[in-house]
């Protein structure tokens, strides 16, 4: 599984639980950590032509089973006093990178039959004050990590393009 931005976080909770399974998760980002239980590529996702030669660098190790766009940028700000270059900064890090990473992993997927992309986001559709551009959830990581073992996994074959929100109830109706 290649994972974006998992040296902290959510992405290596999620690295660490595919660890324990006997998986070797494969990340691309910003900084390193020797607690990876896998292969780190250190890489500033920002830069198009860096994240372009790792991804081919990550892939050569062979194909990935699954891609889990977990990296995110925060630049908070209301709405009237949001800069447009940090907009800009935040979509391409979260929407650019996830269409590069998927775009780079989808020909070996599709070839052996099995795509599996997961995409986390935040809580910005409930509204949180000063994230105009990007939301940041607060939940704990474990819980997260579990769905997306569960998307990522032969359980949730019939699973496709579904929003499921891990929020601990926080959009319950």
């Amino acid at each position: 599984m290649l994972i974006t931005g998992a040296s902290r976080g959510i992405g290596l909770a999620v690295a660490e639980r595919l660890a324990r399974q006997g998986h070797r998760p494969i990340s691309l980002a910003r900084t390193s950590t020797d607690a990876f239980p896998g292969g780190l590529h250190e890489v500033d996702l920002s830069d198009r032509a860096a994240t372009d030669k790792a991804l081919r660098a990550a892939l050569a190790h062979g194909p990935v089973d699954a891609v889990v766009n977990n990296v995110g940028l925060v630049r908070p700000a209301s709405v009237h006093e949001a800069d447009l270059d940090d907009l800009y900064a935040v979509y391409d890090v979260t929407v650019r990178v996830a269409v590069q990473v998927v775009q780079a992993a989808l020909p070996a997927m599709t070839a052996h039959g099995w795509v599996r992309i997961v995409n986390i986001t935040s809580l910005v559709t409930v509204g949180r004050p000063e994230r105009t551009a990007y939301g940041a959830a607060a939940l704990p990581h474990p819980e997260i990590a579990s769905a997306v073992l569960y998307l990522a996994s032969e359980a949730a074959s019939a699973v496709r393009g579904v929003l499921l929100p891990v929020d601990g109830g926080r959009t319950a109706v």
